[in-house]
Order: C-alpha cells, then sequence, then structure tokens
C-alpha cells in the first residue's frame, strides 16, 4: 500500500512557508478502473456524536501523553454546511459536553470549507474550526478522520510556539525532481527497523543499532534533505504521535492495551513517496520507542531543535544492515512509475531551466492572494515545481488564465513570491503587449516589462499589484471582514455626511483635471465560503459615480482607477513594485516613503495599497455589502510578513513581543521587533511618526484588534 495522506491539498501559496500537514500528493497514476459502492449519507447528528465522544473519552488523558498539552482547555467547532457552503448548524465539542452555537455565535466565526480548519477562540478556550466533511459516506472513518485531523491541527496551533525562534539554514517540504529511490529507501530502511525494535523487545538493541546505520547512511549521501526536512521532522513527527495517541489512550488505560494499540496505528507495509509523508510516522514510531528508553524525553523537547528519531538514536552504535530485497524492488518499481508519470507533467520545464534561449513569463504575486490549485510540489534544482498549476488573475480588465499547467515558483530573499512560467508554448509579443492563447495557458493582450536576467534570459515580467484579489499575508477580505467587527466601533464616524467628512479630510485638496471615466474590476466577500465571489466590472462615465462609491471619510477618494496615482518606491531606494492609492494622499505618502527610506531605521519589503473589494459592512445573502479603505486607496499595509494583525488584544503594541502576549495573531506574521528591529513597527519608529501625519495607524486603534501594519485614513 502506498501512503499519501489524503489531506486537503488545494492550497493557498502562502502556506507553503508555513505548517501546512498536507504531505507531498505523489502517487503513480493506476489505469485500473475502481469501482465504488454508493452507500446512504449518514445523519450530521451520528457524524458529530461519533467525534464527540473520542473527544471525551481521549482528550483527557493527552496531558499524560504530553506534559502541559491540556485538551480539556480546547474545543472543537464543528459546523455542518449546505452544498453551497452555507452554514445550518454550529457545534462546540468539549471534553465538558457539546452545545449547539446560537445564529450569532455561527456568525461570528467563519467556517472553512469542508476538510479545512482554522483556529480562533471560543468561551476563553483555544479552539479549532473545522466543517464536516461526509467524503466517503462511511461515517466512522469520516469521523475518525476528522477528529485526528483536530487532534493534529491543535498540537501546530497551540503547543509548538518554540519552534519559531528556529534559526534553520533551511526548510523545505517539496520533493526534489526526480525523486531519488536511494533516498527514500535509506529512510524507509530505518523506519522498519524501528518497527521491528517496537516489536520485539528482546532484539531491540540489535533493531536500533541497524537504524543507526540507516539514519548515517541517509545524513552523510543526503546532507541537504536531511537539513531541509529537519523541522518538518521535528513538527509533523511529534504532531502525528500525540494524534495517534490520542485514537486510544485513555486516563486508565493499562500498558498492555497500550502497547497492542499502538502497534496497530503502525504503518508496517507502506511505501512513502517522500520524504515528507516519512516524518510523520518516523516520528510517531520513535516517539513510543522514547517513552520506553528516555521517560522524560519530552522536557523541554522543542528548543533542543532535534528530531525525535536522532534523540532516540544519539548513544546508540550504529551496525552495518542490508536493504530488505523484496521491499527494496518495491520501492523502486513505485518510484520509476511515479518519476515517469511526472516527466510528461514537468518535462518542458526541465528543459526550459537549461535552455537560455527560452524566454520566461514571471508573475509576481508578492502582493496578491488567491486560492490556487495544483497536483504535486516538487523541488528542481534551487526552483519549486508546482505541477498543473490552475488560477486566474484579471489584470486591468484583460485576463490571465493558468489552467493545469506547470509552472516553477521561487521565494526571494525580500519575501515575494514569483511564478515562472517558460515560453515553450507559441506566443506574439508587439510593443509589449504579450498574447498567448493554448489550452492551459491564456494570455490576453497584457502589457510586460521586458528585461533580462543575469543568464541573458529573456524575461517578461507582469506586476500583480493592481488585481483585485487580496495580498499575500497582508489585509485579505477576509482580514477586514474580521476587522468590521472591529469597525463597527466607528460606525458614528461613518455616518458622517460626504460634506462633513470633506471637512475633516486631513490634506487639502489637490488640484486636477476631473477625470471622464470611473473603471474598476471588483468582488464582494462571502462570509460563508470565506473567499471573493461575484467578480465584476466597471467602465461608466465619471459623472455616474454615485455616494456609495465615495469614501465616506474622504468623498474625493473613489474605486475608480482614474481617482488612483501609481507610486513607485524605486524611486526611493526602496526595492518594492509599484502601488496605487488615491491621488488625494499620493504626494504625502511619496514624503513618507522618502523620509523612511532617509532614516535609516526600517527596511520596507512589502507594500499593499490601492485593492478593490466589498470586504465590510453588514451580510446581506451571505456577502458583505460595504468597501474597506484599501478599496478607495486610503489604506497601505506595510512589511504584513512582520507585523501581523492580532485580535483579543487589550494592549497596544509599543516596543516589544510581550505586549501582545495574550494576543491572537490572526493574520499575517509574528510582531517582534526585539528581534526584527528595522522590519517590525514600533509606536514610537519612524513609520508610525511619519504615517500618522495623514492617517491613523491600525495598531493604536480602540477595541481588541490591533492591526500592526496598516495606516489608513481611520486606522480600520
Amino acid at each position: 500500500m502506498i501512503r499519501l495522506y489524503p489531506r486537503i491539498f488545494a492550497l493557498l501559496l502562502i502556506a507553503l512557508a508555513s505548517f501546512s500537514c498536507s504531505s507531498t500528493q505523489l502517487k503513480h497514476k493506476e489505469t485500473t478502473a475502481t469501482k465504488v459502492e454508493q452507500k446512504q449519507k449518514l445523519p450530521f447528528d451520528e457524524y458529530m456524536n461519533s467525534i464527540h465522544e473520542k473527544i471525551q473519552k481521549h482528550w483527557p488523558s493527552i496531558q499524560k501523553i504530553w506534559p502541559n498539552h491540556d485538551y480539556s482547555q480546547h474545543t472543537l467547532i464543528l459546523y455542518k454546511l449546505s452544498p453551497e457552503g452555507e452554514s445550518i448548524e454550529a457545534w462546540a465539542l468539549s471534553v465538558d459536553g457539546k452545545n449547539k452555537l446560537s445564529k450569532e455565535q455561527q456568525e461570528s466565526i467563519s467556517p472553512p470549507q469542508a476538510g479545512g480548519y482554522a483556529s480562533t477562540k471560543f468561551a476563553g478556550k483555544d479552539a479549532i474550526v473545522m466543517s464536516a466533511e461526509l467524503s466517503t459516506n462511511d461515517l466512522e472513518k469520516d469521523a475518525d478522520e476528522l477528529y485526528r485531523t483536530a487532534t493534529h491541527e491543535l498540537v501546530h496551533f497551540y503547543h509548538q510556539q518554540e519552534v519559531e525562534d528556529y534559526k534553520l539554514e533551511s526548510n523545505r517540504r517539496a520533493e526534489s525532481y526526480p525523486i531519488s529511490a536511494k533516498a527514500r529507501l535509506y529512510r524507509q530502511m530505518l523506519y522498519r527497523r524501528l518497527i521491528s525494535a517496537y516489536e520485539n523487545p528482546e532484539k531491540e538493541q540489535a533493531f536500533l543499532g541497524a537504524a543507526k546505520y540507516w539514519l548515517e547512511k541517509w545524513g552523510a549521501e543526503f546532507p541537504k534533505e536531511r537539513s531541509e526536512i529537519l523541522l518538518t521532522d521535528i513538527v509533523e513527527g511529534t504532531a502525528k504521535y500525540i494524534e495517534n495517541l490520542a485514537t486510544f489512550s485513555t486516563l486508565d488505560t493499562s500498558s498492555d492495551a497500550f502497547r497492542a494499540d499502538a502497534i496497530k496505528n503502525i504503518l508496517k507495509e507502506e511505501i512513502f513517496i517522500s520524504a515528507d509523508s516519512e516524518s510523520y510516522e518516523l516520528g510517531y514510531i520513535a516517539g513510543i520507542l522514547l517513552d520506553k528508553k528516555i521517560p522524560d524525553w519530552k522536557v523541554n523537547f522543542y528548543p533542543k531543535q532535534i528530531d525525535p528519531v536522532t534523540l532516540l538514536l544519539s548513544d546508540v552504535k550504529a551496525v552495518e544492515d542490508a536493504a530488505d530485497i523484496d521491499f527494496e524492488s518495491k520501492l523502486v518499481a513505485e518510484i520509476d512509475a511515479v518519476n515517469e508519470d511526472l516527466k510528461a507533467t514537468v518535462h518542458d520545464l526541465v528543459i526550459a531551466y537549461d535552455a537560455l534561449n527560452i524566454p520566461y513569463l514571471k508573475l509576481d504575486i508578492s502582493n496578491v492572494s488567491y486560492s490556487a490549485t495544483m497536483e504535486n510540489i516538487l523541488q528542481y534544482k534551487d526552483l519549486d515545481i508546482l505541477s498543473n498549476y490552475a488560477n486566474k488573475y484579471n489584470i486591468g480588465g484583460k485576463l490571465l488564465e493558468i489552467n493545469g499547467h506547470s509552472v516553477f515558483s521561487e521565494e526571494l530573499d525580500d519575501g515575494r513570491r514569483i511564478i515562472i512560467i517558460p515560453l515553450t508554448m507559441p506566443y506574439t509579443i508587439d510593443n509589449n503587449i504579450l498574447n498567448i492563447h493554448t489550452q492551459s495557458l491564456l494570455v490576453d493582450g497584457i502589457e510586460v516589462k521586458t528585461g533580462k536576467d543575469k543568464n541573458q534570459r529573456v524575461l517578461y515580467m507582469i506586476e500583480l499589484y493592481s488585481e483585485p484579489s487580496v495580498a499575500k499575508n497582508t489585509h485579505t477580505p477576509e482580514l477586514e471582514a474580521l476587522n468590521e467587527s472591529q469597525a463597527t466601533t466607528n460606525d458614528a464616524q461613518n455616518d458622517r455626511t460626504p460634506e462633513q467628512a470633506m471637512t475633516q479630510a486631513s490634506l487639502p485638496g489637490v488640484e486636477r483635471k476631473a477625470p471622464t471615466r470611473c473603471s474598476y474590476s471588483s468582488y464582494y466577500w462571502s462570509s460563508t465560503l470565506r473567499r471573493a465571489v461575484d467578480h465584476y466590472q466597471v467602465d461608466k462615465a465619471y459623472s455616474e459615480v454615485t455616494d456609495d462609491e465615495r469614501s465616506p471619510d474622504d468623498p474625493r477618494c473613489t474605486p475608480c482607477v482614474e481617482d488612483q496615482v501609481t507610486i513607485d518606491p524605486r524611486e526611493f531606494g526602496i526595492e518594492h513594485n509599484a502601488f496605487r492609492v488615491c491621488y488625494i494622499y499620493a504626494d504625502a505618502l511619496k514624503d513618507a516613503l522618502r523620509e523612511i527610506k532617509e532614516s535609516g531605521s526600517f527596511d520596507i519589503v512589502t507594500l499593499t495599497g490601492y485593492r478593490v473589494g466589498k470586504t465590510r459592512g453588514k451580510v446581506v445573502d451571505g456577502k458583505r455589502t460595504e468597501w474597506s479603505n484599501h478599496s478607495f486607496g486610503t489604506a497601505i499595509d506595510i512589511n504584513a510578513k512582520y507585523n501581523g494583525l492580532y485580535k483579543q488584544c487589550h494592549t497596544t503594541p509599543r516596543e516589544h513581543s510581550s505586549e501582545l502576549a495574550n494576543c491572537q495573531l490572526s493574520m499575517g506574521g509574528e510582531w517582534a521587533p526585539e528581534k526584527r528591529p528595522k522590519l517590525s513597527i514600533t509606536q514610537n519608529g519612524i513609520v508610525v511618526k511619519v504615517m500618522t501625519k495623514f492617517w491613523k495607524w491600525g495598531g493604536s486603534i480602540p477595541g481588541e484588534l490591533k492591526d500592526i501594519m496598516h495606516f489608513s485614513i481611520t486606522g480600520y
């Protein structure tokens, strides 16, 4: 049996750098048709009760499994969704009981799509939010999978904070292409010998010696992989250990029963195609062996930055071993089949990598967010491969659509993420206008910038800052919808007439010729689907702009592209793509960027300005109805990767991360000015000093949200 871990793999690309628990999905494509028996769907309440029984039976024992992991302080919020993704009902499940959420409570939490998960706070407890996934028509299988996922992800959400302080040279979970059968053989022989050590206590030392042989052999021949997979071995291995034990352990489980059930959870005949998928099971088998060998191994485990297998074998002498012949032949055959399947998918990329005469189309997607799908994430030399990637972008009314086309992906040192498409297909370029019309790639007359890389390869570059979709690690529609709960406290301000708002605008009028047209692309944020829906475009006479299309805080600013001014930070020595803001604030913002740069005390690595979408306000038919400040060009996010949005805060972030110790990071990256002083926005720093001359800082707004990255006309 080939182990593939069938969890969600339609990823937000920003999750590539996070603890995503989807292992690399690699599998040889079988051609034999499989008949699926259709069973009657089982009711939600029976499914929910099965999950709750597991919680009440096993969660109380997790503190015995791992000290200080008190699952009595956790809650699972389980949603039942309609086929359209609308919330039907939701329940809070914990060791204390189960309670149906009121309509108001349901609407206060955003459920993920079936199979997904998110962290939240509920009734004073750290919680995980999930939606029912009855995908197999097998109640017990579905309930067990969701229970396992909830237990596993709670470890990542709330019990592995120490790993954030790791200073690792590299952390990549993508499997190298072509897949190395030798590397997989060494790691899986290590795994098989650890299983034998657990199942045969009388020969434990001999099998551990053989395991040490394979560990050293793998490390010596594949040092790069060992370095890159270390973090995954630690965080996923320990989470899998807790997950597995939490399927059978209770407060009164006997040692004999524990051992028997622990063995049942061992995957003995699996073939793993990636180092990532091996990490889970190696952590589990090493953990149950460590429980016997070093009973207190979990004390201060994470700060040691050592994986469970290495800890287990640290004082073991290697004993030379030979691979199991039958297993080796099966593994090699399977990996050969997978590589053959992948060859057609990535052929053009591999050829283009070394063929410098093939131009690259580069898409800078750093400042947009999107739901992209792909089959596999692979590693080829210094780039990642996203196989059969699919997404679409609207760029100034022109469509760029990628439909099952494999692409390269890279993350630059400054945090920007780039999609790279080798132009191996027919295309035309005329006066910097690119056209590509193939089944898997559509570029419909989009303007590009032309250049060359250090190897003199021709590059065509498209900046996606004007894309109306949300920005990576910045103010996404989801974040702005969350912000709505805070912004309602400011309703009195939003009830002002346009004339009143005009008199309170922070800058004097700007002379300009009124535009004749108003054009923009927008969408509505679905509070149930948790994504942008109903995308639409507007192109009309400027005289037809409505009051709704004017900022309630400065009606001179509208969603119209024609009211926005493009600012290129490179004019001030800041290496970042251009972005847009309302013309009223353009000069002030340019002065601010210049002053920040000249101060030398702060480095700007990401900026997000104008981005149109209805992401706030009341929910009607499941959709938000009001514009965000970004929609009017009256907001900007700076260094979101290091200045996140925190909720449940009762203090203002000033100079040290300890000030947010009781807050919960909701979006963006950790704020730690003591670690990253030149990337973190602080109350008395240069960024707040110059930006608050004309806008307000989201880090000091009243209420429980602290939006450190954000500056806008209202602070919200």
